[in-house]
């Protein structure tokens, strides 16, 4: 073999290696990249208080608070105690019902404050009226995602309600597309079914433990 040949395999193994050790590096690169975002995402979904109320000590508050009151008593509770915080009020005459488009009854006001999440909970109740399930199709988008988890017997439920419509209107079909899910599911146990409603009057959540209640999510600003 010639030395001429022999330089030409030498280069071919050098560029092979360079090669194979540059889609190596990348592969663990973003390996290592998906792995942070996975964790961030984790961490941000195991702090919202939908899914993960354990994580909070809860203080509760009797006397009456304002907004702005309540997120600054929240935030130093956050700081002095270094851990997440949820702050129980009950006391809600310092709120007025017109600021959220919805003619309920304000029955709780909650504050949850974590690293990731800063978000307010308003529960309102509303008058329950019947309604007849064909005009379910005006009211929210047919497409219902879904999640469910028969260990722990619960459905994750995501709803898109239709533009203008009010919440005191599409609160009196959830319980029927409550009835509906627990039927379709093979399930020996009844299931606690958890709504993520999207509204263009903004986003609220519904549990079936609560049928006439609706909780009205606002997030916080860091600045706030």
């Amino acid at each position: 073999m010639t030395k001429k040949r022999v330089f030409s395999y030498l280069a071919l193994i050098v560029v092979f290696i360079a090669i194979f050790s540059g889609s190596y590096y990348y592969k663990v690169s973003s390996d290592k990249r998906n792995i942070i975002d996975s964790n961030i995402l984790s961490t941000a979904l195991n702090e919202n208080p939908l899914y993960n109320q354990t994580l909070y000590q809860v203080e509760k508050i009797t006397e009456p608070l304002d907004e702005k009151s309540l997120i600054q008593m929240g935030n130093k509770l956050f700081v002095q105690k270094n851990r997440p915080i949820k702050i129980v009020l009950s006391n809600t005459s310092q709120f007025v019902v017109e600021d959220f488009d919805a003619p309920g009854q304000i029955q709780e006001v909650d504050y949850f404050v974590s690293d990731n999440n800063r978000v307010i909970w308003y529960k309102l109740k509303f008058k329950m009226v019947a309604v007849f399930k064909q005009n379910l199709d005006n009211i929210i988008d047919a497409k219902i995602e879904r999640e469910v988890d028969l260990k722990k017997a619960i459905v994750y439920a995501k709803l898109q309600i239709k533009d203008e419509i009010k919440p005191e209107s599409f609160i009196q079909y959830l319980p029927l597309i409550d009835r509906d899910i627990n039927n379709e599911v093979d399930s020996q146990k009844d299931l606690d079914i958890l709504f993520e409603i999207s509204t263009s009057q903004g986003n609220y959540a519904y549990t079936n433990k609560q049928d006439n209640q609706l909780i009205k999510i606002k997030n916080i600003k860091s600045g706030e």
